[in-house]
């Protein structure tokens, strides 16, 4: 996983603004999710959005994460890097490392989607005008992921001599923006940004949808934001419930298995 010795760094004057700002990113990339806003993910992103009202976790107990199915050691450790700077652990709860983001991303490079199965790779492609097209390559998402990380690999040690995971926390957020503005030179077969957003993407679903599928560890993204997973669980109508703000419907969350 990835190197926790940044946290022993003497920090500097530099640092203190990308520290002050980790809580942000952790409101921030939620409140993003349903309003599809580009540019306020990662720590330091600017946002109006305000103040939110979610209810904070305690730290989960261990659950031993899943043997690799697809990235290697490396691989993994820079994933595992890039998720905690999106959704970092913090006061105000878990972090992606916690809900074992990693875990979800590899066993979806495995599975269908990672090979591609319902994406249409035929071509001809084209650069769209606008939005709502998808993905324009023959490539899958698991040859993506491969790409990119060797871009991002090469990007980083050009710019600061090793690799993502082992540099600073400044430069890892610099990097995180350079892709989501599409400024990663070094990739060639997808942009950075498209990358960007399916790695986004991605680490959104490892916190959030059901364990059944490798990520939100002991429904630590379910607890976070009081959601109560299967809604047959416990045989309520809280269908009833929703838009109604003043009524909550406060349950364990209780995933499909």
């Amino acid at each position: 996983m990835a190197d926790q010795s940044h946290g022993d760094e003497k920090r500097t004057t530099d640092d203190v603004p990308h520290e002050a700002q980790r809580g942000a990113s952790r409101r921030t990339l939620l409140k993003v999710v349903g309003a599809g806003v580009a540019g306020a993910v990662v720590g330091g992103a600017t946002t109006h959005f305000v103040e939110d009202a979610l209810r904070p976790a305690t730290a989960p107990p261990h659950v031993p994460p899943r043997a690799l199915r697809f990235f290697n050691d490396a691989q993994a450790r820079v994933i595992t890097a890039m998720a905690e700077r999106m959704f970092p652990r913090d006061e105000g709860g878990p972090g992606a490392t916690d809900a074992h983001v990693l875990d979800y991303i590899d066993g979806r490079l495995v599975s269908a989607w990672g090979l591609g199965g319902r994406t249409y790779r035929q071509g001809p492609f084209f650069a769209p005008q606008d939005s709502g097209h998808g993905l324009q390559t023959p490539m899958t998402p698991r040859d993506i992921y491969l790409d990119a990380l060797a871009a991002l690999d090469a990007y980083c040690h050009r710019q600061f001599g090793t690799s993502f995971d082992q540099a600073q926390l400044s430069q890892q957020d610099d990097v995180l923006h350079a892709l989501e503005q599409g400024k990663v030179d070094t990739f060639t077969t997808i942009s950075a940004a498209q990358f960007f957003a399916m790695f986004r993407q991605n680490v959104l679903e490892g916190l959030f949808a059901d364990p059944l599928y490798g990520g939100n560890a002991d429904l630590i993204g379910w607890k976070w934001i009081g959601f109560p997973g299967d809604p047959m669980a416990y045989g309520d109508p809280y269908g009833k419930l929703i838009d109604k703000f003043d009524t909550p419907y406060n349950v364990e969350p209780k995933p499909l298995q």
